[in-house]
């Protein structure tokens, strides 16, 4: 099996090639030089991250802690009828009129 090089968070084309033919993968000079490159940069941005945890670093699933944040539920003063249908195009028994989008009656 391939291994990655000497180098830490290097991938040359070689490994990469041990791979794609363990993988049944056929890739051109381009697509190998081009995987080396992106598996080298995200081995090493792994490695990076890594280097970060540390125990003074709680480990966690998501940024922010709070969970189903809610604001009370209090009565407040909304419109009247009238007012919210000031504006609406049509009215009709003093609800909005809108198109039919299903076939029925309009």
């Amino acid at each position: 099996m391939p291994e990655k090089s000497a180098d830490h968070g290097v991938m040359n084309e070689e490994a990469v090639r041990g791979l794609a033919q363990t993988m049944q993968i056929e890739l051109t000079d381009e697509e190998a030089t081009a995987l080396a490159a992106d598996l080298s940069a995200t081995i090493a941005y792994a490695e990076r991250v890594e280097g970060f945890a540390n125990q003074e670093v709680t480990p966690m699933s998501h940024p922010i802690q709070d969970l189903n944040v809610m604001r009370p539920d209090e009565v407040k003063e909304v419109l009247s009828l009238d007012e919210a249908l000031e504006n609406a195009p049509e009215v009709t028994d003093g609800m909005f009129r809108v198109t039919s989008i299903m076939g029925g009656e309009q």
